[in-house]
């Protein structure tokens, strides 16, 4: 029903011989062990394995899935998350592995060979991303993807 808030529920229940209709009322509450920190995660923090335990926790009312432990590691707090509450993707970023104005290495070159160089990152970005390059010497404009912090390559 529309007006019920997540986890309510009403079921209708009728009586075999007459009209007359009566309804019972509950509300579910979800329970699962998901990664929850053992201390306040401030924003801007990057989470480490250390700061996380699994715990049985109430996700009755949460919009979105949890994630798994290894996939919180190493990534940064987008807002402060209080001890012991289920931790959201929402809650979460990744830390780009390039940013804009940042010398990076790039690599040029296949399995045979390859040519390492610098050039500037013109925006940020993170693995797998491509983002566009200005290399110092040419002061031309390339696009390359991301491949570790710090590092792009051309291909």
């Amino acid at each position: 029903d529309e007006g019920q808030s997540p986890g309510s529920f009403l079921l209708p229940v009728r009586e075999t011989q007459g009209v007359s209709e009566k309804w019972i009322a509950g509300t579910i509450r979800v329970k699962k062990v998901v990664p929850v920190p053992r201390r306040i995660i401030r924003l801007g923090e990057r989470i480490q394995a250390e700061d996380l335990e699994m715990k049985e926790s109430n996700i009755t009312y949460l919009k979105e899935e949890n994630p798994e432990k290894g996939q919180i590691v190493g990534l940064i707090a987008n807002r402060t998350i209080t001890a012991h509450s289920p931790i959201l993707l929402s809650d979460l970023r990744r830390e780009p592995a390039a940013l804009k104005g940042q010398v990076i290495k790039v690599l040029i070159g296949g399995d045979e060979f390859e040519v390492s160089t610098q050039a500037v990152a013109e925006e940020n970005g993170n693995v797998g991303d491509v983002i566009k390059i200005k290399n110092s010497e040419t002061q031309k404009f390339m696009s390359a993807t991301v491949i570790e912090k710090g590092v792009v390559k051309i291909q």
